[in-house]
């Protein structure tokens, strides 16, 4: 008889432990299951912010694709366009970094009408001595300077002080003494102001060291030219 209970409560402790093992079980189950979907959950959360993030770093302004990125303390607002030949193929890419948003220089006053280079001869950047003294300068002329020439053109640096380039060994250029090449003058002046002086010669103008602004819009408007071509 002692045997027989000894039996009945094996059996009933058997039972209670596989029901409580299989209470756990679901338990665990439904804790992971929990887990893959917080994760799932934050995953998709991660994957809209990387989207949105990317989606607000990218522009078109004047019907130029900009792209925002920064490279640690700086932001540069690249694009990149096609130019095109008479037949309408694919010949060259002008490529440009901006350091200020493209949208901020419409303020910038511009009168240089259509901008024309001459490609079959040198295209001089003839710059005012004076702007040694704004700190940004140096990064203004490189940029301007790589941007031309990425567009294929024969480019030199040159001074628009006789004196400073006798000094320096340039060649003293200007907008009367080339008459047949491109000339491209940065100087000091007043205001903030680009435009056409004669047929070959554009001139910017900046005032109080705002080199950056001024070069820029007038790669700006370059862009704008090319793609209104396309």
């Amino acid at each position: 008889m002692a045997s027989k209970k000894k039996k009945v409560v094996k059996k009933d402790i058997s039972k209670n432990e596989e029901f409580t093992n299989k209470k756990l079980g679901r338990k665990q189950d439904k804790q992971v299951k929990g887990i893959i979907w917080f994760m799932v959950i934050v995953l998709g959360i991660l994957v809209l912010v990387l989207l949105a993030n990317s989606l607000s770093n990218k522009f078109t302004y004047k019907g130029i694709r900009f792209e925002k990125n920064r490279y640690g303390e700086i932001i540069l607002y690249s694009a990149e366009v096609p130019v095109v030949n008479y037949l309408g193929e694919v010949v060259a890419y002008i490529n440009a970094d901006f350091r200020k948003d493209p949208r901020t220089l419409k303020d910038i006053h511009l009168e240089t009408g259509e901008i024309r280079f001459l490609r079959d001869s040198i295209t001089y950047l003839s710059v005012d001595p004076k702007i040694e003294e704004c700190e940004d300068s140096g990064i203004a002329i490189i940029n301007l300077g790589r941007f031309i020439k990425s567009s294929g053109l024969n480019l030199k640096l040159s001074s628009l002080d006789a004196e400073h380039a006798e000094r320096e060994n340039l060649e003293h250029v200007t907008c009367e003494n080339s008459p047949n090449n491109t000339v491209i003058v940065v100087e000091q002046g007043i205001d903030n102001f680009l435009y056409k002086k004669t047929d070959n010669c554009y001139i910017i103008e900046f005032k109080d060291c705002d080199v950056i602004s001024v070069t820029e819009r007038f790669e700006l408007a370059i862009l704008e030219q090319h793609v209104a071509e396309i």
